[in-house]
């Protein structure tokens, strides 16, 4: 994947490599990137969607008639989409048969297994002869871009690791002999889904912002995240693709960031997400910025009602109780831990539901609970 960035595939983008950082992309556009601005749109490597009602390939409403007879676990939206994947599902279609059985014997998710018997079938399917079908502009990957992703197998849990490895057994028992890998090797892929899978929408016009499908995105993958990213993913509506695209006007050579998971969180809940999903400490400028004005302590921070909601209450220990209070710069009110921790719990329970209506495609409830 880094070939496409350094070979002229993507001209504003550049792929750069630290020694203790890693893989990052960056602005090679000498004048910037402008909010707004497509920087690419990626076909997964392989996707599974999580319902059935869903089109396999490109997650739009699926045709119950186009559903496979044989697996009853893949469905598609019209005989193009079929089409498309039909090398890889002649290929995967008995193991998918038996996948629910697979994932009750070894404990693994089904899903999970789900997405690895389609890449071990993409895989073997690109050595087969066959017409592949138009997909320009988006960019397409391959099985070493995949094996190129970075992967924390040894920070995953032990049990983790045998439910998986069983149930790559179980795939690789019941697949064709084309597909056939080690199992370390799919043990391996299972690490790499684990870490750099992307979760998208479906693609219907009642969408409700649950996922709709899960994939491997090989050039997305390089992007790193920060908690103030300056771009954004969706989901193509034609082809189940990953679009990238900028945010914020992006100078030459600052790096192109995504976020990984809800950065609306508070600090502490940021990073202990990230700890125990991606197993990194997060260092963005986001992070690591402290102070009054820091933005974590203005989005987290509650006002003194004794000064018209205008000044930021300031935590104070008490070193003989060992408990936290609130003190106001301005008045010098104390407020107890208690009715902050209340303030901030009604806080974030408006903002669930207002996200709740967000997801429905309803913004004039979410404005008003807001």
């Amino acid at each position: 994947m880094a070939s496409c960035i350094a070979g002229g595939g993507l001209p504003l983008l550049e792929l750069r490599t630290h020694p203790v950082k890693g893989r990052s992309v960056h602005v090679a556009a000498a004048g910037g990137i402008p909010p707004g601005t497509t920087l690419f749109a990626e076909i997964p490597f392989a996707s599974v969607v999580v319902t059935k009602v869903l089109c396999t390939v490109c997650y739009a409403v699926a045709d119950p008639d186009l559903c496979c007879d044989d697996c009853s676990e893949v469905s598609f939206c019209s005989e193009a989409c079929q089409q498309r994947l039909k090398v890889v599902h002649d290929l995967e279609c008995s193991t998918l048969e038996d996948i629910h059985l697979m994932a009750k014997k070894s404990r693994a998710d089904r899903h999970l297994l789900c997405l690895i018997t389609r890449i071990l079938s993409t895989r073997a399917a690109a050595t087969l002869p066959h017409k592949v079908a138009d997909s320009a502009p988006m960019i397409t990957t391959t099985y070493s871009d995949v094996v190129d992703m970075v992967h924390a197998t040894n920070e995953l849990s032990p049990a983790w690791l045998a439910s998986v490895q069983a149930g790559a057994e179980l795939i690789l028992k019941s697949l064709p002999s084309e597909c056939a890998v080690s199992v370390p090797e799919v043990v391996g892929l299972a690490a790499r889904i684990n870490e750099n899978s992307y979760s998208l929408d479906a693609n219907t016009a009642d969408a409700t912002g649950q996922v709709a499908s899960v994939g491997l995105f090989p050039l997305a993958g390089l992007i790193n995240h920060s908690c103030q990213p300056n771009c954004i993913w969706s989901t193509d509506p034609s082809q189940g693709a990953m679009v990238v695209r900028t945010t914020a006007f992006i100078p030459h050579e600052d790096e192109i960031t995504v976020p990984y998971i809800d950065v609306h969180q508070p600090r502490h809940a940021r990073q202990r997400q990230l700890k125990e999903t991606k197993h990194f400490d997060c260092r963005c400028d986001r992070c690591n910025e402290v102070g009054p004005a820091a933005a974590d302590t203005l989005i987290d921070g509650v006002c003194c009602r004794g000064c018209g909601g205008h000044e930021l209450l300031v935590p104070c220990l008490n070193y003989r109780g060992g408990s936290y209070y609130y003190t106001c710069p301005k008045c010098n009110g104390k407020v107890s831990n208690d009715v902050v921790d209340a303030v901030k719990a009604q806080a974030d329970a408006a903002i669930q539901s207002a996200q709740a209506k967000m997801d429905k495609k309803e913004f004039k409830q979410a404005q008003s609970i807001l």
